[in-house]
């Protein structure tokens, strides 16, 4: 790893001052607020983000004064927000919603509208405006839902058929649609597979109600072979289960979650199903016990860092963060520009020398000759420092 590279990891994660730029605390407690224009003021009313691409670009829905949802994306240029309504269909034609409910970094939305039946069907949303609808094939089918959306325009969801049976699927920009029935998912009505989210390399992760309605997760390899992560200390019964979150899959394959214990308690995991069976368990501090309280993990990101919320003992709901930053520590005092004099510790040039410890450690790598950036870099491996083994 070059030595900017490293350095631009550890001011990126560990939210050290550098000259001039403010600490990731001030930048935390920073916000930047909007309301998409025509949302209502009303109970239930307002505007909603459901996903974020990396150029700073959003999508979700707002409810007018009617309660009618309508998708929206938002482009932020410096501390502004641009919104851009959108709706499928128009004034009178019977359509009662239309959300975003994902974004890829071309600015393509994954979404869906519901119509006057109240059958709701997939919605592509290009950078340019176009809207394309599609619907799972078969027929009777009551619901299309796209959840997540790659760079290359691939699309995963999950559709319910005229048995209120779920299968997920996978829409490719071609328009073709391919059905996922993921092994064990029961075929009675609410039961069945979910896809939830794809991975860069084409990764997709999801879940399935068995049988007995019981919750067990998945991922699927890009050609097409299933792997399973289920807590053995979850409860086998219809509501309970190993579920996984909409956004907890990272390009590293690995996948966040939460199983239901037997006394109804959600508790949080991470796993990598492709390369070990093995589920890491937590529970965030404070979080409550009993029916539906506890921790549940909203996002993981490719450094297993963990996003989720938490419900206490009195049904609050709080927002945590694990593996930022108290899972790692820098014995690091200063960042020098190019101007800096410091000790060489007896070489022939100046040198500013860097202790890290970390709790575990990822490699990611690019070919040689290539540009570093988001679209070439490859995961090579996790290793679990702490418990000696790979993650």
């Amino acid at each position: 790893m070059k030595y900017r590279m490293l350095m631009g990891l550890i001011a990126a994660t560990a939210g050290i001052q550098v000259a001039g730029v403010p600490r990731a605390e001030a930048a935390l407690n920073a916000y930047l607020v909007f309301n998409a224009p025509g949302a209502g003021t009303g109970a239930g009313q307002g505007t909603v983000t459901t996903c974020g691409n990396e150029n700073d670009q959003l999508t979700g829905y707002y409810v007018d004064s009617q309660n009618i949802r309508h998708g929206f994306v938002a482009n932020r240029t410096g501390n502004a927000i641009d919104v851009l309504a959108w709706s499928w269909g128009v004034t009178g034609s019977g359509v009662t919603a239309t959300e975003g409910n994902c974004i890829n970094n071309n600015g393509v939305i994954a979404g869906d509208y519901t119509d006057a039946s109240g059958v709701t069907h997939g919605l592509q949303r290009a950078a340019d405006g176009t809207l394309t609808a599609f619907d799972a094939p078969g027929t009777g089918i009551q619901a299309t839902v796209p959840t997540a959306i790659a760079d290359d325009g691939t699309m995963v969801g999950y559709y319910e058929d005229a048995n209120s049976v779920y299968h997920g699927f996978t829409w490719a920009p071609s328009g073709t649609i391919e059905t996922i029935d993921a092994p064990g998912a029961g075929n009675a009505a609410g039961q069945g597979t979910l896809a939830h989210d794809i991975s860069r390399d084409g990764v997709i992760q999801g879940q399935i109600y068995d049988k007995k309605g019981a919750a067990h997760s998945w991922v699927r390899a890009p050609w097409g072979t299933f792997a399973t992560a289920n807590s053995s200390l979850a409860c086998e019964q219809a509501g309970f289960g190993t579920f996984t979150s909409p956004q907890g899959l990272n390009d590293s394959g690995e996948i966040g979650g939460q199983y239901r214990d037997a006394n109804g308690t959600m508790h949080g995991y991470t796993a990598n199903p492709s390369v070990s069976n093995q589920l890491a368990y937590f529970d965030a501090p404070g979080a409550g016990t009993g029916n539906y309280a506890g921790t549940y993990v909203d996002a993981v990101n490719w450094q297993g860092q963990v996003a989720g919320r938490y419900y206490d003992d009195k049904g609050q709901g709080h927002v945590y963060v694990r593996g930022y930053p108290s899972n790692v520590t820098y014995d690091l005092l200063t960042l020098c520009a190019d101007t800096c004099t410091g000790a060489s510790g007896g070489e022939d040039r100046l040198t500013e020398n860097v202790s890290l410890n970390f709790s575990r450690v990822s490699l990611h790598y690019a070919a040689s000759g290539t540009t570093v950036d988001k679209n070439n870099v490859k995961h090579g491996f996790t290793y679990d420092i702490a418990a000696n083994k790979m993650a």
